[in-house]
């Protein structure tokens, strides 16, 4: 394996290894070229006017386009997990409707998916809007919320809240 001082420079092979290593080479060097601040929560390129800039003509731009992507990708990843926690307790409502009901014997001689596809039509006050309910769900959707919500309230995260 060779390696290559810039990353404008393509080896004289052009076997798939010395590609791929000139690729990473590239792609290495402008990892380096952007840093993170930890105060703003966004990527920046380290210092614009590095000379490696004059160098390779359009390696600024790739260096920006690398660091807004790492800065969306960090704040895609933290709105993922708060949308994953909103359903996550969606589900527990609808799971605890469904088991007040399978407690109660007006409920005892229903089978159990006809009873979760019932507390699926049932209105289930929402867990983050206070005089608001959860919209009813069709017969597949409300037995497969229902089971996620009781697997969640098994796992112990969800015990100490209404």
């Amino acid at each position: 394996m060779r390696v290559i001082d810039s990353p404008s420079i393509v080896p004289d092979s052009h076997g798939d290894v010395d590609i791929v290593s000139a690729l990473n080479i590239a792609l290495a060097t402008i990892q380096d070229l952007v840093v993170y601040d930890d105060e703003l929560k966004k990527w920046f390129v380290a210092d614009e006017s590095d000379p490696l800039f004059v160098t390779v003509p359009g390696l600024i731009d790739h260096v920006r386009k690398f660091a807004h992507a790492n800065t969306q990708s960090k704040s895609q990843g933290a709105r993922a997990k708060d949308r994953r926690a909103k359903y996550d307790r969606r589900k527990v409502a609808r799971a605890r409707g469904y088991q007040k009901r399978r407690s109660d014997p007006l409920y005892g001689e229903m089978s159990d998916t006809d009873l979760k596809a019932l507390c699926g039509q049932r209105l289930v006050p929402a867990p983050f809007k206070p005089g608001k309910f959860l919209p009813a769900l069709a017969r597949s959707q409300a037995i497969a919320a229902i089971d996620a919500g009781v697997k969640l309230i098994e796992t112990g995260r969800f015990t100490l809240t209404a």
